[in-house]
């Protein structure tokens, strides 16, 4: 029955098996299901640097044979970087540029096109290059390794660097069957690259995420002459005129400008003139202008996710969304506030344009994920209780990250995270007697950036005691960014106020790490939290409370091992266990000694680097909830403030 499967729902049966050895034993079914087996296996080659130091040499150091599976099967090519390393100026170009001996750059080209070479003409149908680095022209120049053989690409995907002076030129005109167009952190010279692809594919083009990371940085370089009236329409719609480039549909659009109410979304398009990505389902823009007149150049009513992260002008375009009338059908909506209107000489700071978000979400029902972070400190209850009444029948993941900026005389603006989610009082006991939340039958994710023992009595509701109906929360996010952790952790002790090693020292004995001991690396709230939440009277479906900042991917937050003295952790996995036994001391070697601080066995700890889906159950959760734990991102992809 199995061999009789299309490849594609054979691979979907294959996902729901994360376990290696579950997989070894179906290819060992039949000679057909071996093939199959073997498909899905290969059907990914993923590289990733060997250091965040050393972007040019990759960990794996295959034999380069295309008769081996994992080159003759592929049909998905990622290269892939962490970035812990957010430096700006990140790319090898630099290392060659202030040290002598070989090329780090050409070393990178060279490792990238022996890889590209030995897998089988027109065989690819994704393409990955997110190292944070410029792209060898032989890769993917005019007359690229990659455009030459593969030009049939269905999905690419760019992560490249704004900070590198020494430039390539990708160029994206041979590509003309893109389903899939992502490009972050790109310069201001790759704009008529990203047009190009755009133009090109523009009829069936289904996913489009752009994030040039620093929008006022990028504006600058690209418009040097500020003082320049005429450019002001162009900064306003840069999208639009700039990366879009359709120009007919945009003359039509501009011209509306001006006028009373302008061209609705609803008014029929004039003859010879389509909607700008007549098939587009996925948009997600980052530090991108976008304006009502923008919103007029999409099919709304085809879009199934939206993510606007720090995007200015980003009311508007919800605005008119709103207001076309044509049916929103989002089933996910990300909108990070940017925080601030930056005028040409300086800050305004207003929280009333985050109002926008209770209306919008009152436009449409049938939202199964919902991540905002808004710097409004009084819409925390308004948009709780508007997301349950209209899409509480249908939400899986609900992420709230609040930001507030306030103008200090002596600084400036500064951006703060609130720990108790801007809540006065009566509100967060208001929340601990009913919390709209529990209404929400099928929530499996739920992230806050608020402090432990406020989370707690937020949770209280989905307790075994305060409620009859089954909770379906699997994973607890408390989002603390590492940005932040300069106002004091919120999950480790520390003298200094700052983020406390889970070691302090090697020669301690285990059980200093244990219940009832003077000193607790995990601050006690955070244990308490835990202690409930996976005891008897806490949450049943509650698995994994995931602690820190994932933004961007970067799971492996964390510095040293964790036998050292010098061991820093930022980002944890709090796990129930599902033995009921905590080992003695003497049976637990130091390594492990920090897993267990709890005051029972309900529960240890995990870090990123362990969240492997064929070893532990948990992991396979936390991968499902993986977008959830990454949205609403706070600090850059790419700093361009300091330096590698």
């Amino acid at each position: 029955m199995l061999a009789k499967l299309p490849q594609e729902v054979f691979d979907m049966v294959a996902q729901e098996l994360p376990r290696k050895k579950d997989l070894k034993s179906l290819s060992l079914v039949n000679k057909a299901t071996h093939v199959a087996v073997a498909r899905t296996l290969w059907n990914s080659l993923d590289l990733s640097p060997s250091s965040e130091r050393a972007l040019w040499q990759f960990k794996e150091k295959p034999i380069f044979s295309p008769d081996l599976p994992a080159f003759r099967l592929a049909t998905r090519l990622n290269f892939h970087s962490t970035f812990e390393n957010n430096s700006a100026d990140r790319c090898p170009h630099k290392i060659d540029v202030e040290s002598a001996g070989s090329s780090k750059y050409a070393r990178l080209r060279d490792n990238a096109l022996s890889i590209i070479d030995v897998i089988p003409a027109r065989r690819l149908l994704e393409f990955s290059w997110d190292l944070g680095t410029c792209i060898p022209g032989p890769v993917l120049g005019r007359h690229g390794r990659l455009a030459e053989r593969q030009p049939q690409l269905r999905s690419l995907s760019l992560t490249t660097t704004g900070g590198c002076m020494i430039w390539d030129h990708p160029n994206l005109w041979a590509f003309r069957d893109l389903r899939k167009l992502c490009w972050r952190a790109p310069r201001v010279d790759n704009v008529s690259a990203i047009s190009t692809a755009i133009r090109n594919n523009r009829s069936h083009l289904q996913h489009l995420q752009l994030d040039f990371v620093d929008w006022w940085r990028f504006r600058d370089q690209y418009y040097p002459e500020r003082d320049d009236a005429d450019e002001r329409l162009s900064k306003e719609h840069f999208f639009e005129m700039e990366v879009l480039g359709n120009a007919s549909a945009l003359e039509h659009i501009l011209a509306s400008k001006g006028k009373e109410n302008g061209l609705a979304l609803t008014e029929e398009v004039p003859s010879g003139i389509t909607r700008l990505l007549p098939d587009l389902r996925v948009l997600s823009l980052a530090s991108v202008p976008v304006t009502a007149h923008l919103a007029r150049g999409f099919d709304f009513s085809g879009i199934k996710s939206l993510t606007l992260r720090k995007c200015p002008g980003w009311t508007c375009f919800l605005g008119e969304i709103m207001n076309s009338g044509l049916p929103i059908k989002l089933s996910t909506l990300e909108i990070h506030d940017h925080g601030d209107v930056r005028g040409e000489y300086g800050y305004l700071v207003t929280d009333e344009h985050s109002s926008i978000l209770v209306p919008f979400l009152n436009a449409f029902e049938g939202l199964e994920e919902l991540f905002f972070g808004i710097t409004d400190r009084t819409m925390t209850p308004a948009v709780w209780k508007q997301t349950i009444s209209r899409h509480g029948a249908t939400l899986r993941r609900f992420v709230h990250h609040l930001q507030a900026w306030t103008n200090d005389d002596s600084i400036g603006v500064l951006e703060e995270e609130l720990p108790n989610l801007g809540l006065l009082p009566e509100e967060i006991g208001e929340l601990e007697d009913s919390n709209p939340l529990t209404s929400i039958p099928n929530l499996e994710c739920l992230g806050l950036s608020c402090v432990s023992w406020i989370m707690i009595r937020i949770l209280l509701p989905f307790s075994t005691t305060a409620t009859t109906t089954q909770s379906s929360l699997k994973v607890l996010h408390i989002r603390q960014t590492e940005e932040q952790r300069y106002q004091g952790s919120w999950f480790f002790e520390s003298p200094d106020n700052s983020i406390a090693p889970i070691i302090s020292n090697v020669d301690d004995p285990p059980s200093r790490f244990r219940a009832n001991t003077p000193w607790q690396p995990i601050r006690p709230e955070l244990r308490d939290l835990a202690d409930w939440a996976f005891g008897p009277q806490g949450i049943p479906s509650l698995q994994v409370i995931a602690c820190g900042d994932f933004g961007h991917g970067r799971n492996v937050a964390f510095r040293g091992d964790p036998t050292s003295s010098s061991f820093q952790c930022d980002n944890m996995f709090l796990c129930r266990r599902r033995e009921q036994h905590i080992p003695a001391a003497e049976e637990v070697p130091a390594v492990e000694s920090w897993r267990y601080p709890g005051r029972n066995a309900n529960w240890s700890i995990f870090l990123p680097t362990e969240a492997d889906p064929s070893t532990h159950d948990w992991a396979a959760i936390i991968e499902r909830n993986r977008d959830a734990l990454q949205a609403l991102p706070v600090s850059p992809l790419l700093d361009y403030n300091i330096s590698d």
